[in-house]
C-alpha cells in the first residue's frame, strides 16, 4: 500500500504545469456547471411555487365570493 502512495506521489512530483493548469481548469469548469444548475433549479422551484400560490389564492378567492353571494341571498330571504 505505501508503495502504491510513493508511485502516486512520484507521478504527481513529475507532473508538468500544463497538467495541473488543465485538471484545475476542468474543475472550475465542473464547478460553474453544478452551480448553474442549482440556480436553475432554485428559480424553477419559485417559479412554480408562486404559481401554486396563485391559484391557489384564485381558489380561495372563489370560495369566499361564492360564500358572501349565498350569504347575501339567504339575508333577502329572511328580510322578505
Amino acid at each position: 500500500m505505501k508503495n502504491k502512495i510513493k508511485e502516486y506521489f512520484n507521478v504527481l512530483k513529475n507532473a508538468s504545469r500544463t497538467d495541473f493548469k488543465i485538471i484545475i481548469g476542468i474543475t472550475l469548469l465542473f464547478i460553474l456547471i453544478i452551480t448553474l444548475n442549482f440556480r436553475l433549479i432554485f428559480n424553477v422551484m419559485s417559479n412554480q411555487t408562486e404559481e401554486i400560490g396563485q391559484m391557489q389564492l384564485e381558489s380561495i378567492r372563489s370560495e369566499l365570493q361564492t360564500m358572501l353571494t349565498d350569504a347575501e341571498n339567504t339575508t333577502l330571504r329572511v328580510s322578505i
